[in-house]
């Protein structure tokens, strides 16, 4: 192959794996927890819900650790008729009587591409999200600074 053809080439390949690359990434919320979720230990349902407002994803938390140190908590998410699914985990750190830090994670799949949803823990709405081109999303909502 002439030395010509080869840059051209190689850069072209390069795009194309960058480009399947952010295809297939989840769409990336990263933030403060809102006042809404300042109770996450006794937080109980975590809801998806379409634009219309219709449930797309539903869990209920239970405690999967609780030590001197911390809580763990989680939900396996749902769809209802749909291939939709994921994951919600809290994590709580303990600090003598208080929690130190406090942390609301999920990653979700199968949602319908490139939609608007919008996150509910408890009946609060949290945040509204995207999925990306290829029906994911991943949100992370934390006490602690979240631009980690």
């Amino acid at each position: 192959m002439k030395r010509s053809l080869k840059l051209p080439l190689v850069s072209m390949i390069v795009m194309m794996a960058a480009a399947i690359a952010v295809y297939s990434l989840p769409q990336r919320i990263n933030q403060s927890l809102p006042p809404a979720l300042n109770r996450l230990s006794e937080a109980k349902l975590v809801e998806v819900k379409d634009a219309a407002g219709q449930v797309t994803l539903t869990g209920t938390f239970t405690t999967t650790s609780d030590t001197k140190s911390e809580i763990e908590r989680t939900a396996a998410l749902a769809g209802n008729g749909t291939s939709a699914k994921g994951k919600a985990e809290i994590e709580l750190i303990k600090q003598g009587d208080a929690f130190s830090k406090q942390e609301l994670e999920l990653e979700l799949e199968g949602l319908a591409e490139s939609a608007g949803f919008k996150l509910y823990v408890d009946g609060n709405e949290i945040a509204a999200f995207t999925a990306n081109k290829a029906g994911k999303a991943s949100l992370k909502f934390s006490s602690k600074n979240a631009k980690k």
